[in-house]
């Protein structure tokens, strides 16, 4: 479509130019036209004044009617009746008494089929035997059978009953006219041309620029789309993600055998108060990026962080059935961890860890900020594991021991009031059977 667009502007103004031109030409033809008509009717009119003031003037000296129409044929009879001429009519008879051509005197006016266009009121036609005023004088245009056109201004002679009419041909105007109007309609047509040329020009680079800088754009928003699907894979496991990507909607799927891991710095809240806001981050996002590490190694979904707190999860969004062994390895890879950082750094961070597996709800909550959260008495269960298990140690329920039993080794701990669940029977997760 763009690359047409220097056609379809080329065509645009050249058509809008010439359909401009075939309106405005035919009106300042007109315009001519009834200007000329207004100037001829004036000549008209002082030449059928002359008559008058001649026959009145022949009436008051006696001449005869007949010796007076005797006179205006002979002066008639020299007119050029192609051109322009007069005559004279009976207001009586409405018959022609005086006319350049004899064979027409005599004849009334109707026999010629003529019309005439009062120009007071142009556009309605009335016979001219109808028109021919009984007093005063009346201007207009005659039209001919032979479709020519003439402008006529009549005027009475009450003295004699008579109605001098003058005319003149307009043929010739009108040839002029049609000349002119081509003329005018050709200058419409090469003027559209002449814009219509540039302005193509001038579409078809700014069409480029608009391209390239549709490119620009549309790869820009691939780059940002990019950065935003990497931020919403980081916040949202990748099947959720698309998911939302799709539109808006509640998203949320009950899953019945799901793994959940809660685990907590030991000595962190001291450790903030002894060292700089800078190294205590650094020291949090080292501990928290190899945890996530270990989560991705394992196939597990990391949940969230809150402060020093760390929440991963297996079986959800996807499925997967060893889940509960490998969040137990991360579990016992993570304690490892910090161990290792302790001895790396001088520090003497320990870790808490909680376990649980049985049914969840899962879904996304929030209109912005989206999270995507477990509900369920496993998530309850697991967070109290966690605050009720020693440090560098793995506390776990029955659940766990019973589904795990034979591949990790376990210790059975003394039965324990849990808050929120009252009296039960827990364990701690010791290592893989065959682990030293």
């Amino acid at each position: 479509m763009r690359k047409l667009l220097p056609v379809y502007t080329f065509a645009a103004i050249l058509t809008v130019i010439v359909l401009v031109g075939l309106v405005v030409v035919p009106l300042v033809v007109r315009f001519v036209e009834d200007k000329y008509i207004v100037l001829q009717g004036d000549i008209n009119r002082r030449q059928a004044e002359a008559y008058v003031r001649f026959v009145e003037f022949r009436l008051a000296q006696g001449i005869t009617e007949d010796e007076i129409l005797g006179e205006l044929n002979g002066m008639l009879a020299h007119a050029n009746a192609d051109r322009g001429f007069s005559c004279v009519i009976s207001q009586e008879t409405k018959r022609f008494v005086s006319h350049p051509i004899p064979a027409i005197v005599g004849k009334p006016v109707s026999s010629l089929g003529v019309e005439f266009e009062a120009v007071e009121h142009r556009g309605s036609r009335v016979p001219m035997e109808d028109s021919v005023p009984q007093t005063g004088a009346r201007g207009g245009i005659l039209h001919l059978p032979d479709m020519r056109r003439e402008v006529v201004f009549m005027q009475s002679i009450p003295a004699a009953g008579w109605t001098v009419a003058t005319h003149e041909n307009t043929e010739r105007v009108d040839r002029e006219l049609a000349d002119i109007r081509w003329k005018m309609i050709g200058g419409f047509v090469a003027l559209g041309l002449l814009v219509a040329g540039p302005s193509a020009f001038a579409a078809r680079r700014v069409s480029s620029r608009y391209e390239k800088m549709i490119e620009e754009r549309n790869l820009r928003i691939q780059e940002e789309q990019a950065v935003s699907d990497g931020l919403l894979r980081n916040i949202l496991p990748d099947s959720i993600a698309a998911r939302l990507k799709l539109g808006p909607g509640v998203i949320a799927r009950r899953h019945e055998a799901v793994s959940v891991l809660f685990a907590d710095l030991v000595g962190f809240t001291r450790l903030a108060g002894r060292i700089s806001p800078e190294e205590l981050v650094e020291i949090l996002n080292r501990i928290f990026s190899r945890f996530d590490d270990l989560a991705e190694m394992h196939g597990l979904e990391k949940i969230k962080t809150i402060g020093d707190s760390y929440m991963v999860c297996g079986n959800l969004p996807d499925a997967r059935a060893d889940h509960l062994s490998h969040l137990a390895e991360m579990a016992v890879a993570m304690i490892g961890e910090i161990q290792t950082l302790n001895a790396a750094q001088g520090l003497n961070l320990q870790l808490r860890i909680g376990m649980d597996t049985g049914p969840v709800v899962a879904g996304v909550i929030g209109k912005r900020k989206f999270s995507y959260a477990l509900w369920g008495d496993v998530v309850n269960t697991a967070s109290r594991m966690e605050s009720s298990a020693q440090p560098d140690r793995i506390h776990v329920t029955s659940a766990v021991e019973a589904a795990l039993r034979g591949h990790f080794v376990f210790e059975k701990l003394p039965d324990q009031d849990i808050k929120g669940k009252g009296r039960m029977s827990t364990w701690r997760l010791v290592g893989r059977v065959g682990d030293s």
